[in-house]
């Protein structure tokens, strides 16, 4: 049974954990804001990766592959927004006050939120919770549209002979 997950995971880790630093590097985690960018990619990528070590992908194992890069990813995620966390949460307190100031909230239910906020353990199962959410979703999507448009440009050139059979699957 391990024979059969270990290909999934190693295709599967490198695009995670970019998906997941790209996701998370300030300036750069705003490419998500289109149509999670970052995510969508490492589906993508990681469904390359396993056409290239395996030789043949299905949708079906294209699908399972990116599922797997965007759960890598939620978690590095939820690990570097703790590490910016722990470096930057006054900028945190600054961006409250910015778009949430106290005049528009009582300053009882303005002090809640500022002492959630200052909790790393919640800000990072937040994010872990919400990452995993969307990864699995949009990371999937992309695993399997690459490897649906690869079986198929497969099937098209297997029929006229130009490529051969691996044997891996």
């Amino acid at each position: 049974m391990n024979e059969i997950r270990k290909p999934y995971f190693s295709s599967a880790l490198w695009p995670g954990v970019v998906l997941g630093l790209l996701s998370v590097i300030p300036m750069i985690k705003y490419g998500n804001l289109f149509c999670c960018l970052w995510v969508v990619a490492g589906g993508v990528v990681a469904a390359v990766v396993f056409k290239q070590e395996y030789g043949s992908i299905r949708p079906g194992q294209g699908a399972f592959v990116g599922f797997i890069a965007g759960i890598i990813g939620a978690f590095v995620m939820a690990i570097g927004n703790g590490i910016l966390w722990f470096f930057f949460h006054e900028n945190y307190f600054a961006q409250i006050n910015e778009y949430i100031g106290p005049s528009e909230l009582d300053a009882e239910t303005f002090d809640m939120i500022a002492a959630l906020m200052n909790n790393p353990t919640l800000v990072v199962f937040v994010t872990l919770f919400g990452a995993l959410l969307v990864n699995a979703v949009f990371a999937t999507i992309g695993g399997l549209i690459a490897g649906a448009f690869m079986d198929k440009k497969a099937r098209r050139e297997g029929f006229s002979g130009d490529i051969t059979p691996t044997g891996k699957e």
